[in-house]
Parts: structure tokens; sequence; C-alpha cells
């Protein structure tokens, strides 16, 4: 299970509900929103990773679309990103999900020079022999019926 931008409710809704089913999960986290309105604050972070159930990766820092940006300053949302995750879960992490699904070839190549796998919005389940930089996934939006998820899934 992955989860985008570090939300509140994935301490106060999800947390409870990982530690019932001792199931395991990743949070992208866009670091500059911790301890904002509406994000996770640090102290959940700690917690949610010391359980051991919970990952922390980088959704870079600002979540701007990288696309747009120079290679200096992606190289910057990801390394402030990086550290700052480092320091409040005490391990450096392997993976960024692009914010937006924003990629380009010239930025995989930089992200895999800070991380192992790269996430992306691309919708599906075939993961078999993809490169691990442009990872797909399986969309699953707030209020998404079952049905919904079931047609999405095939």
């Amino acid at each position: 299970l992955t989860f985008d931008d570090g939300y509140t409710d994935n301490y106060t809704d999800m947390f409870p509900i990982l530690k019932k089913y001792n199931a395991k999960a990743t949070i992208f986290m866009v670091t500059s929103a911790i301890d904002c309105p509406g994000y996770l604050t640090s102290e959940q972070i700690k917690e949610m990773a010391d359980s051991g159930l919970v990952r922390f990766a980088s959704h870079t820092h600002n979540h701007r679309s990288l696309t747009s940006m120079s290679e200096a300053d992606i190289r910057a949302e990801f390394e402030q990103s990086k550290q700052i995750l480092a320091e409040l879960t005490g391990y450096e992490t392997n993976a960024i999900c692009y914010p937006g699904g924003s990629v380009s070839d010239a930025i995989t190549l930089i992200a895999e020079e800070y991380f192992y796998f790269g996430y992306t919005t691309v919708n599906s389940s075939y993961t078999f022999d993809c490169d691990p930089m442009l990872i797909p996934r399986i969309r699953v939006s707030r209020g998404m019926t079952g049905k919904s998820l079931a047609a999405r899934l095939g």
C-alpha cells in the first residue's frame, strides 16, 4: 500500500488499521508540509516509522512539477526531502514518487542518483520487468467505491 502527500488521516485513520492487521505501507511524504495543518507531524512520523509498519519515502520537498524545474532545483528537492526524512525516521529513503506524475528521461536519470525506485501515477498492476525508476501503481482516490476499484483492477 502506498499513500501520497502525508495527510493527517494517514495517522488517525490508516495507521490504526495497519496495526490491527499487522499490514505495511509506504507514505510518500511532501517534507515541506510536515507539521503543517492537515499533514503529519514530526512526532507522528517518528512513531509510525518506529512501528516498523510504515516506511517513509520522498514525494519531494515542495511537491512542484519536476518537469518545469532546473536540474539544480530538482537536486535540491531530492536532497532536502531525503535529509529531512532521514533525520525523522533514522533511515535513508530509497524511493520517490514523482509529484503529479511529472517525469521525463532526464528526471529519472537524476532520480536514480538519489533513489533505487521511482513511482509514477501510471495506472497499472503490471510491474514485471518495469523500469525500477518508473513503477506504475493503481490509483485509488478518496471516495472511490469498491465497484470502481474492481473496474480499475480489471
